[in-house]
């Protein structure tokens, strides 16, 4: 009669496989355990070991939300190598769709994970970003992504027009619109994320009322911007 062990126990031998590199221990294992709670935190702990053939074997057959929790936790930490391995398989064939893709994208430029958005964007095309993820990356103090995005010259998808407000709440999260930007960056990070974001001349000409007026090279590129447009 076989042994048969908790689910739990299960559970620990395949997060020690990921963690040893002990394929033999994982095949054991797997059968026996949840995939949707052992899978995320076996394949980061074999991705940060360097133990790609068990994060690719367990990737491959990763739950769609498993996948998707990874993929969260990978754009959050930066973390590029199990960024990549989420993505694309070994023969470079895209491993989610599009739209998961362009969240993750978008995910990167919000935190400032520039490996990860710079991973995404040199090998992905027609990328796209908030407006209010560029003002979150810019407001954090995140310059590496803001050069990087004018470089890459994405979509821009624009903000709701209430700039004049300080934040706005987006996912749980306190987003800083233009106007709190404005007030907070250096001059040559407004430059960039009006590079960037392109927006409107009533959407500048309501930052320009409320910029603080102690800050007269703020006004001065803000009064250029409304003049070249």
């Amino acid at each position: 009669m076989a042994i048969r062990f908790k689910e739990r126990t299960y559970h620990q031998v395949v997060v020690g496989a990921a963690a040893s590199g002990r394929m033999e221990m994982l095949l054991f294992a797997y059968p026996h355990c949840n995939p949707i709670v052992a899978v995320p935190q076996a394949t980061e702990i074999a991705s940060v070991n360097n133990h790609h053939e068990i994060s690719s074997w367990l990737i491959d057959r990763a739950p769609g939300s498993s996948l998707q929790d990874l993929l969260i936790s990978a754009c959050s930490f930066n973390n590029l190598k199990l960024a990549r391995s989420l993505l694309w398989t070994r023969n470079g064939t895209l491993r989610v769709p599009q739209a998961m893709v362009q969240a993750c994208f978008q995910r990167a430029v919000r935190l400032g994970c520039i490996n990860v958005a710079q991973l995404i964007g040199q090998h992905c095309n027609s990328m796209q970003v908030q407006a209010v993820d560029v003002y979150h990356t810019a407001y954090y103090g995140c310059q590496d992504v803001l050069v990087f995005l004018r470089d890459l010259e994405p979509e821009i998808i624009k903000a709701p027009d209430d700039d004049d407000a300080l934040v706005f709440r987006m996912h749980g999260q306190e987003t800083p619109t233009l106007t709190a930007v404005a007030n907070h960056v250096e001059v040559e990070t407004l430059d960039l994320v009006l590079q960037i974001t392109t927006p409107t001349l009533d959407q500048v000409q309501q930052v320009s009322a409320s910029v603080d007026g102690a800050k007269p090279e703020i006004i001065r590129l803000l009064q250029a911007y409304e003049a070249s447009q």
